[in-house]
């Protein structure tokens, strides 16, 4: 079952350049994202236990070395597959995966009500790690947007629903 939008796309011109090829350094708390050589020997990702277990730390530890963050959790993941009957097929339109709403909620969620009202007036931070489980993606590999290029006028609100969820 698809996910359900509230409001339709426009299909816009954009101009896309490959950041791996840049001299430009991209920065996650400028751009919005950082391209960083993180190898990764964690080679299951078929198998959950063991991305939960071994590869999160790892994740943890990436993202604690990249961003400064005190502490940091991880409170799911996706393996996207190009595969027709996979459910989680990598998203072919724009879009931005959090809001400041979702964020907190999320937090909560995985953090619990105690712990998250500690963090009250802290800065906190979603952050996604993506990986290719190929050397090279040829087919819908992922873009970003460079958070600098944005006017916050041009930003359309929506809400996506997600199948055999409660989640918006």
């Amino acid at each position: 079952m698809p996910q359900k939008y509230n409001r339709a796309y426009a299909f816009m011109p954009a101009t896309i350049e490959d950041a791996r090829t840049s001299s430009e350094l991209f920065d996650i708390h400028t751009q919005g994202f950082q391209l960083v050589t993180a190898p990764t020997t964690h080679r299951a990702f078929d198998d959950e236990r063991a991305i939960e277990g071994v590869y999160y730390d790892e994740v943890t530890t990436l993202v604690k070395n990249i961003s400064g963050a005190k502490s940091v959790f991880v409170f799911d993941h996706t393996v996207r597959r190009g595969e027709a009957q996979s459910r989680r097929k990598p998203a072919h339109h724009i879009h931005n995966d959090y809001t400041e709403q979702t964020a907190c909620s999320r937090a909560e969620e995985g953090l619990g009500e105690v712990e998250f009202a500690k963090m009250k007036g802290r800065r906190m931070i979603q952050v996604n790690v993506w990986r290719p489980l190929v050397d090279v993606v040829r087919c819908s590999p992922l873009a970003l947007c460079d958070a600098t290029s944005i006017n916050p006028k041009d930003l359309i609100r929506t809400q996506i629903h997600f199948p055999d969820t409660e989640r918006w």
